[in-house]
């Protein structure tokens, strides 16, 4: 695991901030359900799949272009986009997949940029969970950057319990980083492989040696 740089200290005079910190890992590895823990903490969270959902459906802009770039196939009868459809698209091909990825990363970005920004101000400890974090060059800034990893095995299971097939879970495996090579980019490993009390205590001490060491850095 490596350090990343931190978030600047605060200039003499002014708050101290609390924690933010960035959650990765790879597909179905628990990100939200670490982020439900965190919260119940009393952690803001900003979910940036959520984030996604929103400028599909609500972005004139973005709607725009999926259309020009994607065609009006990706619509239903009532314009909603068909998001199985798109994820077919885009993960059969990952020129198109750059294409998604060009028009959103930046506009998640912006987004994430503000919403830590504000979050900073109020000194309110916050966490982002971002599953391209390093794909989309989201990594500066953070008190911390922490994965969330599991087995193959597991993570197999669950994709097969979202009804994603064999062939769906291996594209999309293939269209992020390995989940080794985040876990060791990042400055923290939760360990999703047992029982939910299990994951909590990970949780739960991974938080106390952030909340530790943003001390020490303020």
């Amino acid at each position: 695991m490596k350090n990343h740089a931190p978030a600047k200290k605060p200039s003499a005079g002014r708050r101290p901030w609390a924690p933010v910190i960035a959650i990765t890992g790879g597909p179905a590895c628990g990100k939200s359900t670490v982020g439900g823990l965190l919260a119940a903490q009393g952690v803001d969270i900003l979910d940036t799949d959520a984030v996604v959902a929103e400028l599909l459906e609500q972005s004139p802009t973005v709607r725009a272009a999926l259309r020009r770039h994607f065609g009006p196939g990706i619509f239903d009868r009532a314009g909603r986009i068909k998001k199985s459809v798109l994820a077919k698209i885009v993960f059969a091909d990952p020129a198109r997949l750059r294409v998604l990825e060009d028009l959103l990363h930046p506009l998640v970005k912006k987004r994430v940029g503000v919403w830590r920004g504000a979050l900073r101000r109020r000194a309110r400890p916050g966490a982002v969970l971002i599953p391209l974090l390093f794909e989309a060059g989201i990594t500066h800034g953070w008190s911390a950057i922490v994965c969330v990893a599991t087995t193959p095995e597991l993570m197999a299971a669950r994709c097969r319990a979202r009804g994603w097939s064999p062939q769906e879970t291996r594209r999309r495996l293939a269209a992020q980083w390995p989940l080794a090579r985040k876990m060791e980019q990042a400055d923290y490993v939760i360990r999703n492989d047992g029982s939910l009390d299990n994951l909590a205590r990970a949780v739960r001490r991974t938080w106390r040696r952030i909340e530790q060491r943003e001390r020490t850095n303020t």
